[in-house]
């Protein structure tokens, strides 16, 4: 996956001992672009977390990551793992460019409809795409 925003902030590293030796992370935060920006905490890990020093508060990044869920005592913690964080020159200021599943999309979809057989959502399918819109799904 990835993630195009500012670098709003980097946070110290931390380090530490575990059973496969020592480990180093550091958590950083970009803010996506466009009309709703939303704030999201990366965890750069190893010689990635070297690699933040390069960069600094402000810039422009994409950030290629993997989100990770693990359950602890019956609760589901997520981390972004990021492994790779390029430069962005182009800036991409205006635009929205966090994540772009919804691209085409009206911010207002009409309700899915559940019964194929009543067509009161005239132009929409029963997974609230406009119709005439091919998804990629082999199925």
């Amino acid at each position: 996956m990835e993630l195009t925003g500012k670098l709003e902030k980097i946070l110290d590293p931390e380090t530490g001992e575990g059973r496969n030796g020592s480990w180093k992370k550091q958590l950083f935060v970009v803010e996506t672009l466009g009309n709703y920006p939303k704030k999201v905490a990366f965890a750069a890990w190893g010689d990635k977390a070297d690699a933040l020093s390069s960069l600094t508060v402000g810039q422009v990044v994409k950030v290629f990551f993997d989100p990770e869920s693990r359950e602890f005592n019956g609760k589901f913690y997520t981390d972004l793992k990021a492994w790779r964080i390029d430069l962005e020159t182009s800036g991409g200021q205006g635009q929205n460019q966090g994540h772009n599943q919804n691209q085409g999309y009206s911010n207002n979809p009409q309700p899915v409809n559940n019964n194929p057989g009543n067509n009161n959502n005239a132009g929409y399918n029963d997974f609230n795409a406009p119709a005439g819109v091919d998804d990629d799904l082999p199925f």
